[in-house]
């Protein structure tokens, strides 16, 4: 799969490994999104159903904090894996071009 990627999108094999790495992490970040959207869904349908109960307060509360710090940390990771890589392999890919254009 590297090596598709290599050739398909001109990259580099640490280019390519990143590529990888940057979907897993956009992946990840995508369902932790969506868990705060169903800590919401349990709260609302909490409150629409018998009414929010006081012992099930900490519940939502602590799982709402717990969501926000996870976004925080995948959004971080997501975010260095995919543009920090991508800042990286243009450079690769420019000096291999310029190193080409000088051979020439």
């Amino acid at each position: 799969m590297i090596e598709k990627l290599q050739h398909k999108f001109a990259l580099s094999r640490e280019g390519a490994v990143d590529m990888v790495k940057a979907c897993i992490s956009v992946t990840v970040t995508n369902i932790v999104l969506m868990a705060s959207a169903g800590i919401l869904y349990l709260l609302i349908s909490d409150m629409l159903g018998e009414g929010l109960r006081t012992e099930r307060i900490p519940v939502y509360v602590i799982g709402g904090v717990s969501v926000l710090i996870l976004i925080y940390i995948t959004n971080f990771i997501q975010y260095n894996a995919t543009f920090l890589s991508t800042y990286k392999e243009s450079g690769v890919r420019r000096t291999v071009l310029a190193e080409r254009k000088t051979n020439r």
